[in-house]
């Protein structure tokens, strides 16, 4: 089973993708890569959940030293320093064949279409390229400089959580989506793929005509939102009963308590 706190180290990091990123790996011995690592959570996870992984950060810090500094004390009480090598950069880094390259730095266009560019040349033949924050209405750069990327390039993606976008080559396109499909029943997780006329999507809304959610002809596996406490749920790794106090208090409290309720646990 999947280790996993609830705390701000993982506060950007919602449990599905967890889930995905831990199992979903392909360790060929390449090691991962990080652009973007703020405080360690994604790092953290995958290398408590994948014993004597290694892995390259890269982040400047720009102005963010607590943040590093927080960052590096992360590492330690894990007792994972000797397991990351951090760069500020990635210029002077000669080239590797990773597992998975996570990117999650700058988000602007231009510099997610860079970070790309240098996944494209150093990820491993069978390495997943997972980018982050890739529906964000804030930062439409990332969604944008990823499918100008996908579509230049012998790259496409399967599978796609509220948060992040996994990526692999064409060539890997039938082994992930079969991979993912497998985690994805195992699991009960429930997705949307091709919308069939007719066919009800987890909303209960009815199809009105066929709909494809395929990119360069490749269907993508759609994972539905789900609130991080029923993620946590759904993967087995909270019980369903410690629900019950909430429930009751949903039903108790007046709505203006229930959001100040909300914020208190959105962490949870």
């Amino acid at each position: 089973m999947m280790q996993w706190e609830s705390s701000d180290l993982v506060e950007w990091l919602h449990p599905y993708d967890a889930f995905f990123t831990t199992n979903l790996l392909v360790d060929s011995g390449g090691g991962i890569c990080e652009i973007g690592v703020y405080k360690g959570g994604f790092l953290v996870n995958m290398l408590r959940n994948n014993p004597g992984l290694n892995a390259l950060a890269i982040d400047p810090f720009p102005g963010l030293h607590t943040i590093k500094d927080t960052f590096l004390a992360n590492l330690s009480f894990y007792g994972l320093e000797g397991n990351v090598k951090l760069f500020p950069n990635y210029s002077s880094l000669s080239e590797n064949s990773f597992d998975l390259i996570h990117i999650d730095g700058d988000h602007s266009e231009g510099a997610v279409l860079q970070d790309l560019y240098f996944a494209q040349n150093n990820i491993g033949n069978t390495g997943l390229i997972v980018v982050d924050d890739i529906w964000h209405p804030l930062f439409p750069g990332v969604v944008s400089a990823t499918m100008k990327f996908v579509h230049e390039r012998p790259f496409v993606p399967f599978l796609s959580t509220r948060q992040k976008m996994y990526i692999c080559r064409e060539t890997q396109y039938e082994f992930y989506h079969i991979r993912a499909l497998e985690l994805l029943q195992k699991y009960e997780i429930s997705y949307q793929s091709e919308w069939v006329k007719g066919q009800s999507n987890s909303r209960g809304d009815v199809a009105a005509y066929d709909q494809s959610s395929a990119i360069k002809g490749k269907p993508q596996l759609m994972i539905d939102n789900r609130s991080r406490y029923e993620q946590l749920v759904i993967l087995k790794l909270v019980s369903q009963k410690s629900r019950l106090p909430r429930q009751i208090l949903k039903e108790l409290l007046p709505p203006f308590l229930l959001a100040g309720l909300k914020k208190l646990t959105k962490r949870v």
